[in-house]
């Protein structure tokens, strides 16, 4: 293989990679992570805040008590909120956290929109259930939120309707995750058999099929990446041909370990086009300016 070959190939398989992070630690089954309402404000609330019976005491909560070294946070919600202590908040110029994650009461909600993260929080966590402390309110609207993460909620009963709610938007974010390419290749990550089919199917289709099709047009935009950067590398054609089917071989091998795979980003293979037609411009206007040689 030649040296700009080589090089070309270092550069696919350098492509973007998931970084790895440390798993969450897993949490014991048969106790339940608190969540306990804060100081919401008046508009985000309808219902007066529960009275110190309604909140955990300590001799209950003996058993249950979270450190907050265990309590790691998902990505997207490291991304969402700025952690200051135990303290998350959205912005910077906010007083009052969105939401606080406590030793001893697990997570403390100020905002209703922190609600969904902090089930998330406990999930990620692997809580398998959760206790809510506060208004009847706050209750339902954990509740929900529980539900569509599946996650359980003990000592609450909620009503038929509310119970019913629940179960649609369960079902309903499932049938979303079904249609999400992204969320299909995660769930592809935990069937190997999946995987290796989509793999299979990724290689014996047509550069214009993995295109079109939305389970692999992300992974088929590193081909093209590829093919771009091959019409740059390599004058001959054949070269261009191999060199664009080792990277499909090494997108196929991505798909088969059941990794995400991210779209490709253009910026490099623009700049390289953007640099050739300059320099074919910059030849051109200096033939022009060559006086004719005239008898």
């Amino acid at each position: 293989m030649e040296p700009r070959e080589r090089a070309a190939l270092a550069d696919v398989e350098a492509w973007p990679r998931t970084v790895k992070r440390e798993a969450a630690p897993s949490a014991p089954a048969d106790k339940a992570l608190n969540i306990v309402e804060g100081e919401r404000s008046k508009a985000e609330k309808s219902e007066p805040a529960p009275s110190r019976a309604d909140a955990p005491s300590k001799t209950a909560n003996q058993d249950k008590k979270v450190e907050d070294t265990t309590l790691a946070l998902p990505a997207q919600i490291e991304r969402k909120y700025l952690r200051v202590g135990d303290d998350l908040f959205r912005s910077g110029r906010d007083e009052k956290p969105d939401m606080s994650i406590k030793g001893q009461d697990g997570i403390r909600i100020n905002k209703d929109h922190a609600i969904g993260d902090a089930v998330a929080i406990a999930k990620h966590n692997g809580w398998q259930s959760i206790r809510v402390h506060g208004s009847d309110d706050f209750k339902k609207a954990v509740y929900l939120e529980a539900a569509r993460a599946g996650v359980a909620v003990k000592d609450f009963e909620p009503s038929p309707q509310l119970k019913l709610e629940g179960e649609r938007l369960a079902a309903r974010d499932k049938a979303r995750e079904a249609q999400d390419p992204t969320k299909r290749a995660s769930m592809a990550k935990q069937d190997p058999t999946e995987s290796r089919a989509a793999a299979e199917q990724f290689r014996r289709n047509s550069h214009r099929e993995n295109a079109t099709d939305p389970q692999f047009k992300a992974a088929q935009s590193h081909v093209l990446a590829a093919s771009i950067e091959a019409k740059t590398r390599f004058p001959k054609k054949e070269d261009q041909a191999r060199y664009i089917e080792n990277a499909k071989e090494t997108v196929a091998k991505r798909i088969e370990n059941g990794g995400p795979i991210p779209a490709a980003r253009f910026e490099q293979q623009r700049q390289n086009e953007a640099t050739r037609i300059a320099r074919e411009d910059l030849t051109l206007r200096q033939q022009e300016r060559k006086p004719s040689r005239s008898r």
